[in-house]
């Protein structure tokens, strides 16, 4: 891809196995940067610019939810996709991600073909569906 840019992808994800995963899948059409930890992450989502974020809700020290909270406060980083990774399938969960920002949903195990194709629409300029 000569000069072409890759579209940036933020990984933030607290599960070393399940975050290496993500970042070899991915690599051959994302630029992956990724983080363990939630706190910073708005600041960090700053300076890196990503096309999409793609949060776990469970983080230590701070929940997926204020993180994407964090992300939505921030002007240069309000309309970033965030997608929420997760083990959590409860409908409390699902709405509050939704409140706190995020743009789709999907629950652990992640199907990489399934988040492949999902990344793909979304950075065409799609909503979800």
């Amino acid at each position: 891809m000569e000069g072409k840019r890759l579209p940036v992808l933020l990984v933030v994800e607290d599960d070393v196995a399940v975050r290496e995963l993500y970042e070899k899948a991915l690599a051959d059409s994302y630029e992956v940067v990724s983080l363990s930890f939630g706190e910073g992450t708005p600041e960090i989502t700053e300076s890196y610019k990503p096309d999409l974020v793609l949060l776990d809700v469970n983080l230590p020290g701070v929940s997926g939810f204020e993180v994407c909270k964090r992300i939505r406060a921030l002007p240069a980083t309000r309309d970033v996709p965030v997608i929420f990774i997760t083990s959590m399938t409860d409908d409390a969960s699902f709405h509050e991600g939704l409140k706190a920002g995020g743009t789709f949903w999907m629950s652990k195990p992640v199907s990489i073909p399934k988040l492949k194709e999902r990344l793909a629409y979304m950075l065409k300029g799609n909503s979800p569906g």
